[in-house]
């Protein structure tokens, strides 16, 4: 009987022996320790994007915002301060120097309808022209379009009467001749008068 408990003890006590030795592995399998490469490589990337934010804010200036210079337009006085003044219907001036031309309109001329007619100032009778001779006249009117002045004639030899069904054909068939185009070189500072070459005018 005796034999037979020490037995039964022995092989109890190596079966409670072999089961932790099979636990013990188990346990330390589930807790493995964190492989010190991956720590350290997560420290090197942290490090790397500080250092690159950092070098960012160094090497980026501060964008301050600037100030739009406005560009100043000449004004008439300024351009023609020192040329020849001409008055009459149309202002003119000269470069004294140049001989460059420019003409002064305002604002009340545009748009109105004006004769132009020439003469002969000195001339060769055998040629057909002498002294005071009056050439072709026409009529012709200034319009502004944007920053350029249009120099328009108009046809005078059809007459349409306003009160009649056929004035709404008056634009029919008829075209004006646009004269000459300049753009406008300065202006004062109500607008109210425009100052364009009129070199090629004339």
């Amino acid at each position: 009987m005796k034999d037979l408990d020490k037995r039964i003890r022995l092989l109890l006590a190596s079966v409670a022996l072999g089961s932790l030795a099979f636990a013990s592995p188990l346990g330390a399998a589930d807790e493995k320790p964190e492989k010190p490469g991956v720590t350290k490589q997560d420290d090197k990337s942290e490090a790397a994007d500080d250092s690159k934010a950092d070098a960012e804010e160094v090497t980026e200036p501060k964008k301050e915002p600037k100030e739009e210079k406005k560009k100043k337009d000449k004004s008439i006085e300024d351009m023609v301060k020192d040329y020849i003044e001409m008055d009459g219907l149309f202002k003119l001036y000269q470069d004294p120097e140049r001989g460059t031309l420019f003409m002064e309109l305002r604002a009340d001329q545009l748009n109105k309808e004006f004769i132009y007619f020439s003469l002969t100032a000195d001339g060769v009778v055998e040629g057909g022209h002498f002294r005071g001779q009056y050439r072709r006249q026409k009529v012709f009117k200034i319009q502004q379009i944007f920053d350029q002045l249009e120099f328009v004639e108009v046809n005078p030899y059809f007459y349409f009467d306003p009160d009649n069904a056929l004035a709404r054909a008056a634009n029919a068939n008829i075209s004006p001749s646009i004269i000459s185009v300049q753009k406008i070189e300065a202006k004062s500072d109500d607008e109210g008068r425009l100052l364009i070459r009129a070199d090629g005018l004339f």
